[in-house]
């Protein structure tokens, strides 16, 4: 430890570049100088350009009373966190197991050329290094950051010996670290391919009797002698594992052992008052669960089958929460466009005293609230997943000014800048138009005054900015620099009819003034709603703007319930962004970062790497050559998803629960022929299709299941509101 700041400097003397920081920690290796972590502030420019240079394996110095010590850094095996304070800017490199194996590989991938094929098995058989990070004598949290890298199965009790062996065998020694702040210790953990090392310490152990698995003593008999398989294993040791599960993973609730709420038997009455009936005792049983589930966190989720009544379960549970707080709510619930009626029938049905309507816009929404405020009941919005998330399109707020030859910022009227790369270098130049095609997160604001560089834009608009179908946006001045970048026959039409007249008018499709429903209610209504229901979950799991007004929703709202029959599609990745919208702190707790959704994948699901491997030729330095060729999820999932974040979370309902002998089901076409009048609109509807997809096939998938979910219903197919005008 230490008790004022260190001097941290990066010099090149090649380029005449010189940087100084001041750092608050830094540790290294002792066995060669090797920067494992340093913190340091200053200036942001000064502090962003030593991080860069250090994270890319330029030398450190760092001076420690009187003495200089150099750390030597390896590239590309730091995480990289940098923030500003003020006029100074704090950063921070710490060392990445994850990042330096994946570099490692890529070297020892690299790295081949004119070896024999015995170096090549010798490189690969090299150690690999692992850093950790404890507080200091602290050996409980030392060991279990060893059992977290080491796939070896270590039990805590084994604690004591494999750190005092391992630091004897000299596999786990202690590294050097200077702080002005609380201590902390690093170790080094040195491990052989599959562990090995560390298996052999474990194996000479237990052989010595140094340690000793629990409940197994000295002349005990082999109880695994008899045993073949997985059949005869579960027949020995059945009991036990079940007592053992049974004793680890206590319901929330047992309806065997335990009554249900006062608050779930008045709603059963009810629905039995209004619906005729009651609802099966596993239903309330899912509902009970629920309602506690509720009282110790923020949602829950119903994992049922289709036809096992999810609306009525999550209403009632929902609802019985609610009604230890003795007043009226106000909740909002998320379905799919077709369900929205069904939903205001059932919560009729089940929620005494209330009142359900259907939320398509931003004013119904203000006019449902105010009908709430003033009078006694509680209130449901039901809202489809698609009008939750309909808004505005936007276009480039950017104007060109002729004067200065460049595109400028609508408020300050500095002329925009981006960034490429010149001979590996970024540089500075004026926006082209190309920039502006697409929104990103480079040129969504102005460097200079922060102003959004983009805004709201309608059908009926003229603008400078003129949108192409799969394209993007296209300056007016500047159209015929897009013509390479047209791949689609109507985006090459719209760029001809644009070249011909550049001040013609051309309607953005699709351009509306509409707001996005999700974000007003997050907006406006953050801290008064009090429940959402989000009904077939697993349609916002995708990293879409469904998905988005889906997280939009869950912020504003106090408590959620989640419905849907299948959860998980199969893949790792199918439920990574709804976890990370539902329970963010424990993603981060796991280690999963929201711009790495494939490194979820990777631990959690099936991914198949394909290598492409060239032999040399006989002239040529390098034998062969390895490169990764692509990458793709296979179906998958571990169960360790369901025990560290569905488990406690989710109530399982499925139609055998029920207890009732139902009737075989089998779904049999029968055709009818059409009248008519019907037969020749479904003719016009099917001749419309046909023409939307000739030219406009995009428009025309999106148009297509919009056209289905809103068909009237069967029994009188004209009537209702036209599909389009």
């Amino acid at each position: 430890m230490t008790e004022k700041l260190m001097k941290a400097i990066y010099s090149d003397p090649a380029q005449t570049i010189t940087l100084t920081a001041w750092a608050d920690t830094v540790a290294v290796d002792p066995r060669d100088n090797l920067l494992i972590a340093v913190r340091l502030g200053g200036y942001p420019e000064v502090t962003a350009g030593l991080v860069n240079a250090v994270s890319g394996g330029g030398t450190l110095s760092v001076q420690l009373d009187g003495e200089t010590l150099v750390c030597t850094p390896q590239q590309g095996r730091y995480s990289k966190e940098v923030s500003r304070d003020g006029t100074y800017a704090v950063a921070a490199l710490l060392w990445d197991n994850q990042s330096a194996r994946k570099q490692g590989e890529k070297q020892q991938t690299e790295e081949m050329e004119g070896k024999e094929q015995k170096e090549k098995t010798d490189k690969a058989q090299e150690a690999r290094v692992y850093y950790l990070a404890c507080p200091v004598r602290d050996k409980t949290a030392l060991y279990h950051e060893i059992d977290k890298v080491s796939t070896i199965p270590m039990l805590p009790e084994f604690s004591d010996y494999m750190i005092n062996e391992l630091q004897a065998r000299d596999m786990l020694a202690p590294c050097r670290v200077y702080t002005t702040g609380e201590p902390f210790a690093i170790w080094r953990l040195t491990c052989t391919p599959d562990d090995q090392n560390i298996a052999d310490v474990l194996t000479d152990g237990l052989k010595a009797g140094v340690i000793r698995i629990p409940s197994t003593w000295p002349c005990q008999p082999d109880a695994f002698t008899e045993i073949n398989g997985v059949a005869g294993y579960l027949r020995a040791f059945g009991s036990v594992i079940a007592s053992r599960i049974r004793g680890q993973f206590q319901p929330l609730y047992d309806p065997a052992q335990e009554p249900l709420s006062e608050g779930v038997l008045g709603l059963d009455q009810f629905v039995a008052q209004t619906a005729g009936y009651h609802l099966y005792g596993a239903q309330l049983a899912a509902a009970e669960a629920l309602r506690r589930r509720l009282q110790t966190a923020r949602f829950g989720l119903l994992i049922a089958e289709c036809g096992s009544g999810k609306s009525k379960v999550g209403s009632l549970a929902l609802q019985a929460y609610f009604l230890q707080k003795h007043r009226k709510c106000l909740h909002i619930v998320l379905c799919p466009s077709h369900m929205t009626g069904k939903w205001v029938r059932e919560l009729e049905e089940a929620i005494p005293n209330a009142r359900a309507a259907i939320v398509r816009t931003p004013a119904d929404m203000d006019a449902l609230y105010a009908g709430y405020a003033r009078g006694g009941r509680t209130v449901f919005a039901v809202l489809s997943r698609e009008s939750a998330r309909d808004g505005y399109m936007r276009r480039p707020a950017a104007r060109w000014d002729a004067r200065r030859q460049g595109f400028t910022c609508p408020d300050c009227g500095s002329v925009i800048q981006m960034e490429f790369m010149d001979c590996g270098k970024r540089t500075l130049t004026d926006a082209t138009p190309e920039y502006f095609r697409t929104e990103t997160r480079a040129n969504r604001k102005c460097e200079g005054c922060g102003a959004v560089l983009w805004t709201a834009t309608t059908a009926e608009e003229q603008s400078e900015w003129v949108r192409i179908s799969h394209l993007g946006y296209v300056h007016r001045r500047f159209a015929y620099l897009a013509r390479d970048a047209c791949k689609t026959a109507a985006a090459k039409k719209q760029l001809a009819a644009l070249l011909r007249e550049p001040d013609r008018f051309m309607a953005a499709r699709g351009a509306c003034r509409r707001f996005p429903l999700s974000t007003y209610i997050k907006n406006r209504y953050r801290g008064k709603i009090d429940g959402l229901i989000a009904d077939e979950l697993h349609q916002f799991s995708a990293d879409s703007g469904q998905g988005d007004a889906m997280g939009e929703l869950f912020a504003a709202a106090k408590k959620c319930i989640g419905m849907t029959a299948t959860l998980i599609n199969g893949y790792a990745s199918g439920i990574f962004y709804l976890l990370y919208r539902m329970c963010a702190c424990r993603m981060e707790q796991d280690g999963q970062s929201y711009a790495a959704p494939a490194q979820f994948a990777r631990e959690y699901g099936v991914t198949e790497d394909t290598y492409e491997v060239t032999e040399g030729g006989y002239n040529s330095n390098r034998r062969t050559a390895k490169r990764k060729k692509r990458s793709r999820q296979k179906p998958g999932v571990s169960p360790l998803v369901y025990s560290r974040f569905l488990l406690e979370n989710g109530v399982f309902l499925s139609l055998m629960d029920m207890g009732k002998d139902l009737p075989e089901y089998e779904e049999i076409p029968v055709p009818l022929r059409l009248p008519e009048n019907q037969q020749r609109a479904c003719d016009d509807l099917e001749h419309a299709f046909h023409e939307i997809f000739k030219d406009r096939s995009r428009e025309g998938r999106k148009l297509a299941p919009e056209a289905v979910v809103r068909v009237p219903e069967p029994h009188d197919g004209l009537s209702g509101p036209a599909v389009w005008a």
